[in-house]
């Protein structure tokens, strides 16, 4: 600090480099200070290495970790997870719930995100944090168990021992929006590709449901081990129906005759790294929409409005409409979709799903131009098989001039051109 100086002073002198004015006391006189503009870019420049070196020796540690518990024998039993602990859901929970029904007294742990609510999980599963303090817990699990279902990635540290099994499945049924190193911008020095590169290395077999699929891990998750192209396990009850989900679900969320459209929209990019929600590409016209199901196709109607599971915790919702649920927190969204008569989504490949259950989509896209700019597609939207909008009126003409003939006939060549589902075959 320079401390006082009168004005005139200021002026008879040339300004230092690194003096700034900040305020004017009362006699006239400035107050002004040096500016440490370089000192503070070396502060900030030293901070920065400092969390990265921070960063790096927590990774070092777990490492380190996993290498010993790697040391132990391995024991008869099943860790899964989907979406990094954040759902009890996806085709590990299928697949699990599978092996439990044929081997009851196997040791099943399933790892979660406390920060998101899975209430719905049965009482046969052993569950174990995901992150923070039960990371050693989860590290030592990984290490001592037989077989590995994940739906994501796990952790670029982790390695799978010759007696142990993974099995990866996928998230997405037929992603529209590209991903991993399909996306020209992928960094490949950063730990998401650590962590991808990592998994197809130590994975032992993917699981794909088309011939689109088995592309996709060849060149976006850079496998080259041994593919099944079964179908996805949530999916069959789909193709092969054995509950009633619609009464089910009827049921659970205290619906009585109402039609029920879903709207599963997805998450956008900037939202994973400012946890910010952009509500605007998400305001969909719910009365004119109700009001368009009404006249098209008669009868009362619910629409029900899931958010992805990674906004779940992070949605606010607004909407006091007596025909508006939201059910972001409905943990299986394929249940959700059959007991729905139509599904509405945007860039999501849950529209996919819907198609296979035989139910019609529409897609609503009102950030569509920008949303072209910021990610690449596999698809265009304006060919898919589902009436496609950019704006609410567009949506709800759609709806009124809706031919499910045409729909059908639609899928069907979609369908034999990537063949979303099919029977067992080995790539």
């Amino acid at each position: 600090v320079q401390g006082f100086e009168s004005l005139a002073a200021r002026q008879r002198k040339p300004r230092k480099c690194g003096q700034i004015p900040l305020l004017t006391n009362l006699n006239g006189g400035i107050f002004c200070v040096k500016n440490r503009f370089q000192d503070t870019i070396r502060a900030l420049f030293f901070l920065l290495v400092l969390r990265r070196a921070l960063f790096c020796a927590v990774w070092q540690f777990y490492k380190v970790v996993y290498c010993f518990f790697n040391l132990l024998p391995v024991k008869n039993k099943v860790v899964a997870t989907a979406m990094r602990g954040r759902k009890y859901s996806d085709d590990p929970r299928f697949v699990v719930e599978e092996l439990h029904r044929q081997r009851p007294n196997l040791d099943i742990v399933w790892f979660v995100d406390d920060r998101w609510p899975t209430n719905d999980l049965p009482s046969w599963i052993r569950t174990v944090p995901y992150y923070k303090f039960g990371m050693l817990k989860r590290i030592y699990e990984m290490a001592t168990s037989k077989v590995w279902i994940n739906s994501h990635l796990f952790e670029h540290f982790v390695q799978r021992k010759s007696n142990q099994l993974y099995i990866k499945v996928d998230h997405g049924s037929m992603p529209l929006k590209k991903v991993y190193l399909d996306v020209k911008s992928t960094d490949k020095h950063g730990i998401a590709y650590k962590e991808l590169i990592n998994n197809a290395k130590i994975a032992n077999v993917f699981v794909a449901n088309s011939d689109f699929h088995v592309g996709l891990y060849r060149r976006a998750y850079a496998f080259k081990g041994p593919i099944y192209r079964c179908g996805f396990p949530r999916n069959d009850e789909f193709v092969a129906p054995t509950t009633d989900y619609r009464k089910n679900v009827r049921e659970e969320l205290q619906l009585q005759g109402e039609n029920i459209l879903l709207y599963v929209p997805t998450f956008r990019d900037n939202f994973e790294r400012t946890h910010d929600i952009d509500y605007s590409v998400y305001a969909v016209d719910f009365d004119g929409l109700y009001n368009a199901l009404k006249r098209k196709f008669g009868g009362e109607w619910v629409i029900l409005q899931k958010f992805h599971p990674i906004m779940q915790i992070y949605v606010k919702s607004g909407n006091d409409l007596p025909f508006v649920k939201d059910v972001s927190s409905y943990a299986n969204t394929q249940d959700l979709i059959a007991a729905s008569d139509i599904v509405l989504s945007d860039y999501s490949s849950t529209i996919i799903d819907a198609a296979i259950a035989g139910v019609p989509g529409f897609t609503l896209c009102l950030d569509y131009d920008r949303y072209r700019k910021e990610r690449e597609m596999y698809f265009e939207m304006e060919k898919l098989p589902f009436p496609f909008a950019k704006s609410n009126e567009e949506l709800i003409a759609n709806v009124e001039h809706f031919d499910e003939n045409d729909f059908r006939k639609k899928w069907q060549v979609f369908h034999v051109e990537h063949r979303p589902f099919a029977i067992l075959e080995n790539f």
